[in-house]
């Protein structure tokens, strides 16, 4: 028997990595679920951000302008990230809203002219 392991797989390089991330943020955008979840995190994130900013750093982060800059950027990132996010949501919910009505427009379409042979079928 041979007692030699098998190969184990390749750690993923820094270069490898960005499209796995490029291709898990397209899977979390078009999965709505996903998509509200993540919306969901990020909004409880910042809430957690400014509370504790406001109530249990203020003091420490008002002794330090630089620290108090970089804090309030980063929640102020995190809001815009929410904004954008949501706004997608919208757009992406309007986008399938769109194509659910033309789908049912087509199929009630073919209904009517389905009525319209078996009735003119039935009349002759």
């Amino acid at each position: 028997m041979n007692d030699v392991d098998p190969p184990s797989p390749p750690s993923p390089r820094p270069g490898n990595r960005l499209p796995l991330g490029i291709a898990a943020a397209l899977v979390i955008l078009q999965s709505r679920t996903h998509r509200r979840n993540l919306i969901f995190g990020l909004t409880l994130l910042t809430l957690v951000l400014v509370f504790g900013g406001f109530f249990i750093l203020g003091d420490r982060l008002a002794m330090k302008p630089v620290a108090f800059l970089v804090y309030w950027a980063l929640v102020f990132g995190a809001v815009m990230l929410v904004l954008l996010l949501a706004v997608y949501d919208l757009i992406a919910i309007r986008r399938e809203h769109r194509e659910d009505l033309r789908d049912l427009k087509s199929r009630l379409n073919r209904e009517i002219a389905l009525q319209e042979k078996e009735r003119d079928k039935q009349s002759s």
